[in-house]
């Protein structure tokens, strides 16, 4: 009778940790910038209902007069700015990814992008 007993309770407690285990991981936060001597590229990761801050900061820093809006955007490609800036970006619900490459920018435009990563972090909190 024990025997039968063990799995019926063991499966649902099993069940009950990966679920507790899956929603602690729902609200982790990354940042991660690399600076190297040709490129500076930015990875965050965060929650999913803090995209639309992170849109508004991208917004913030990056978007020029003229410039498309980073909000309610799914990108996945190179982009060029009006003032000439181009960098790779990934934007995706929860997560975002650039790659600056410095040798075909500005400084001004590695300014933005350095600003963009020190505003980022508030914003996905």
């Amino acid at each position: 009778m024990k025997k039968k007993l063990m799995p019926l309770i063991a499966c649902p407690l099993m069940l009950c940790v990966i679920l507790s285990c899956s929603h602690l991981h729902h609200n982790d936060v990354s940042l991660t910038i690399n600076e190297s001597e040709h490129y500076y590229k930015i990875y965050a990761h965060y929650a999913t209902n803090k995209t639309i801050m992170v849109e508004k900061c991208m917004d913030k820093y990056l978007r020029k007069s003229g410039d498309a809006s980073f909000i309610n955007t799914r990108i996945d490609g190179d982009i060029t700015l009006n003032n000439g800036t181009t960098f790779y970006i990934k934007n995706n619900s929860g997560e975002l990814a650039i790659k600056l490459n410095k040798d075909v920018n500005t400084a001004d435009a590695l300014d933005d992008m350095k600003a963009l990563a020190k505003g980022l972090s508030p914003a996905m909190k």
